[in-house]
């Protein structure tokens, strides 16, 4: 699979992006309950402004195992990026004006069990992030030490007889950069 897309960046006429990308996925089913998937993805974009030519690398692999009817189990690793933006490049500090892509490596763990009309799963996540991008009083700059967050999810829900459905769910993280949004929480909907 071949993809180029043409971007024409509306703050700046001479600002010209061309995006292409080469995928390639495979899935295979070792048994009639088990999957195991993997792609791997090449973008390389070609710039006409001041950003610098990149590539990029991304790929995942995981499997799916569903031992019954009612269990499920799910597990990913995911390498991908966040690429500099125009913005981030136009506010970068001055001193140190090159910027890079924030690299993410993204490990879920998830469970699921359903019976009748209910179901419930949790989740597991680890996420670090390389060269994160961060705006800072003199501009943007990428840190040069790594992000890390993980968190657990659990959800539930139950169909009702009238296909209204209850949700119930609560939700912990932690990172090693301190607390920038709510550490606990969750939510009961209807």
């Amino acid at each position: 699979f071949l993809n180029q897309t043409n971007h024409n960046v509306s703050y700046n006429r001479f600002n010209k992006e061309e995006v292409y990308s080469l995928l390639f996925q495979h899935d295979y089913r070792a048994t009639d309950n088990l999957i195991f998937i993997g792609n791997a993805k090449l973008d390389s974009y070609k710039r006409n402004g001041h950003l610098e030519n990149t590539t990029e690398r991304l790929f995942r692999l995981g499997a799916i195992y569903t031992p019954s009817d009612t269990l499920g189990f799910k597990g990913f690793y995911t390498r991908t990026y966040l690429p500099v933006s125009f913005y981030n490049a136009d506010f970068a500090n001055k001193l140190a004006p090159k910027l890079t892509s924030q690299q993410y490596n993204i490990y879920t763990a998830e469970a699921v069990y359903s019976k009748g009309h209910s179901k419930f799963n949790l989740i597991y996540n680890y996420v670090t992030i390389d060269d994160f991008i961060y705006l800072t009083p003199i501009g943007f700059v990428n840190i040069d030490r790594p992000i890390k967050t993980q968190g657990l999810i659990a959800n539930y829900i139950h169909t009702l007889p009238s296909k209204d459905q209850v949700h119930l769910n609560y939700f912990t993280s932690k990172q090693n950069e301190g607390a920038s949004n709510y550490q606990t929480g969750g939510y009961v909907k209807y």
